[in-house]
């Protein structure tokens, strides 16, 4: 197979995957406990907005590598990393099984963008 239409359909499935954990609050309920528990941790409004504003950059970076743009190429890798920072500071959050292999899933795909981006011949398309 193509390793652009590999890398492609991995760029739609991360698009999907992000898609489904914004929009899924709005529709889905999640279990009494774990709700208890997100509910009694507080992040505060400053870590709200940079997650907004992560959201937002991530979605424009997913276009731009969707697109073969040249600033893609290192947006996603500083979103990637600013994932993990936003992590970090986050505080405790519990999720449904269903939660915890979608994120899964996503991360594994945001491993296989940034070595396909890294180090293997679609490199040179940006």
């Amino acid at each position: 197979m193509n390793l652009m239409i590999i890398f492609k359909r991995l760029v739609l499935t991360n698009f999907l995957l992000a898609l489904f954990f914004v929009i899924s609050p709005f529709f889905t309920s999640e279990s009494l406990k774990v709700s208890y528990f997100n509910n009694s941790v507080d992040a505060g409004e400053t870590y709200f907005f940079l997650v907004i504003v992560w959201i937002i950059t991530f979605f424009a970076s997913l276009y731009l590598l969707y697109n073969f743009k040249k600033p893609g190429k290192q947006m996603y890798l500083y979103v990637s990393i600013a994932s993990i920072i936003l992590a970090l500071f986050g505080g405790p959050i519990a999720s449904d099984p269903i939660f915890y292999i979608i994120d899964g899933l996503e991360m594994a795909i945001t491993g296989a963008l940034l070595v396909m981006l890294y180090y293997t011949p679609i490199s040179k398309k940006f």
